[in-house]
């Protein structure tokens, strides 16, 4: 029996759904106001709790007689209102799930974190699973809760729990338009005029599935993977989208003053809407971050292939499309 944190999210949807197919049981935790658009059918065949990994009662619940887990759960913000509670739920909230696995007797732990609990690259640098994380910090709290979270993965390797760790690049697909990765196509179909010098992974969602599952069947063990497809410029990344959308592909540089003025405006347009912050100092220094990951490892354990990065853009504009002509906040791969 699976267990999977985030089973409504991004990548936790694709995977539930996946197992479903395969015939497995899957378990999970939600809120009352949790929205299940992504699961679609398959929401009616996972076994559902209230309540989140905050909550140790209703973990303690939901995880009984479950064999394999899956923590997908994340908060990803950038905004210092929500700092607080993304170190709670990386770290007390990975700590909660580690600690009930270990009450119940789970066989294998798979945690999802993230390139951004690896090291910030030095000039001319690649990481790799055994990069230094101490020697040069990653350049946002969101990094840094992570790190905190892969500790307490660490932790249930060393207290005897069957542990891998998978750190995707930045995940491409389906899913919601107005958060995460989802916001580069809505952005630029409402005609993003900006670019930084910004290098970065991207991985399909469905590879991160894929890779997760293989991992999980197979007799590896207490390792780690980064599940990175592509090295890539946003700038030509952006590029791509604005091609197959037929928009205009963005032509400024985001300089410093340029930066301070984005994230004057969004503060500003903050303070009146409620919205949650987007662009801040530490997105802005993200974006011009060049970091390149080094995906051999996982390439040679599974003998995996990566979709190709064109391949996942033209599929995802084509989603994100369909979801505008359809009014739809969001959009889903089919298996």
């Amino acid at each position: 029996m699976n267990f999977i944190t985030g089973a409504s999210g991004f990548v936790g949807s694709y995977l539930a759904k996946k197992l479903i197919d395969r015939g497995e049981t899957v378990v999970s935790l939600k809120r009352p106001s949790t929205r299940m658009d992504l699961l679609g059918k398959y929401a009616s065949q996972i076994i559902w709790h209230e309540g989140d990994i905050l909550d140790i009662p209703s973990l303690e619940i939901a995880m009984k007689g479950v064999s394999k887990v899956f923590h997908c759960a994340a908060k990803i913000s950038f905004d210092k209102k929500s700092r607080a509670l993304m170190y709670k739920v990386h770290a007390e909230g990975t700590a909660n799930i580690v600690n009930v696995s270990l009450f119940h007797g789970v066989k294998k732990y798979l945690h999802v974190s993230s390139i951004a609990a690896l090291p910030s690259p030095k000039h001319g640098e690649t990481i790799d699973e055994n990069s230094e994380w101490s020697t040069n910090p990653y350049p946002a709290h969101y990094g840094k809760s992570k790190f905190m979270a892969e500790r307490e993965a660490y932790r249930a390797m060393t207290e005897g729990i069957d542990t891998i760790i998978v750190n995707p690049g930045t995940i491409i697909g389906a899913g919601f338009w107005n958060e995460g990765s989802g916001s580069f196509f809505s952005n630029i179909h409402k005609g993003l005029p900006f670019y930084t010098d910004g290098v970065v992974g991207f991985v399909d969602v469905r590879d991160v599935v894929d890779c997760m599952i293989q991992l999980m069947d197979s007799d590896i063990i207490n390792d780690k993977f980064i599940l990175s497809g592509y090295n890539e410029s946003f700038k030509n990344f952006f590029t791509a989208i604005a091609q197959k959308m037929n928009r205009k592909a963005p032509q400024y540089k985001v300089n410093k003053i340029l930066g301070e003025v984005a994230i004057a405006s969004d503060f500003l347009q903050t303070l009146f809407t409620g919205h949650t912050r987007m662009i801040t100092s530490e997105t802005i220094q993200l974006a011009n971050l060049q970091a390149n990951y080094d995906n051999s490892k996982i390439i040679k354990a599974l003998n995996y292939k990566f979709i190709p990065l064109d391949k996942t853009i033209k599929d995802t504009t084509e989603a994100f499309l369909q979801s505008v002509k359809n009014q739809k906040d969001f959009a889903v791969f089919e298996n």
